[in-house]
């Protein structure tokens, strides 16, 4: 059986290990979380099919039809995902979103189907139809490493990620490295962090 990473319990377990003092970064380690969900969701992106019917009665769960490539194949599956589960006694349109206010995040398209009848009544069932936005790429960040404004030191994990605060401001456990946290040269989000201590000297037994 395939087995999904739990990012909510990773993401606690971290932020309790830094309660109790353990050696860990809990901005690092989130930004690492939030990376695996966008990798995640750029994944889905990608394999399923942009147009997608579902049916959204407001008070359940909203309850996945089925997935398309178009707008038109969306909007069959619907229709004929509806009239299996009730008789269909009136015409059925489909409305785009209104203009008054903005499409939901997400989304570029947007469509409600009604159930129109001849006495002037017109019913919606909770269908909808509707477009997943393309994911926009992160930013490449540039390298700002040698600064004069800015401090420069390196994370000595993420050697792309670099201090921006002012030049001689640090000191440990009281004024850390902090900056954008850069992975492959994207920015995943942001950091802080302390200089890695120097190993103790043991001197030589005499």
């Amino acid at each position: 059986m395939d087995q999904q990473l739990d990012l909510d319990a990773i993401d606690a377990v971290v932020r309790n290990a830094a309660e109790i003092g353990a050696d860990i970064d809990p901005g690092t380690a989130a930004a690492l979380v939030a990376e695996v969900r966008r990798l995640r969701a750029d994944a889905a992106a990608a394999l399923l099919p942009a147009w997608e019917a579902v049916y959204e009665p407001g008070n359940v769960s909203t309850y996945l039809i089925g997935y398309a490539n178009d707008e038109h194949a969306a909007k069959g599956a619907a229709e004929a995902w509806m009239r299996s589960q009730a008789e269909v006694t009136g015409r059925l349109e489909w409305q785009p979103w209104g203009t008054a206010t903005s499409l939901p995040d997400g989304y570029d398209a947007w469509f409600e189907l009604a159930e129109c009848h001849d006495d002037g009544i017109d019913t919606g069932p909770g269908i909808v139809v509707r477009r997943r936005a393309a994911v926009e790429e992160s930013h490449v960040v540039a390298d700002d490493s040698d600064d004069p404004k800015q401090c420069g030191a390196a994370h000595h994990h993420y050697p792309e990620t670099v201090c921006t605060e002012p030049p001689g401001h640090y000191r440990r456990d009281v004024d850390p490295h902090a900056g954008p946290l850069v992975i492959g040269g994207r920015e995943r989000g942001g950091a802080a962090w302390d200089e890695p201590a120097a190993p103790a000297v043991r001197s030589a037994a005499v």
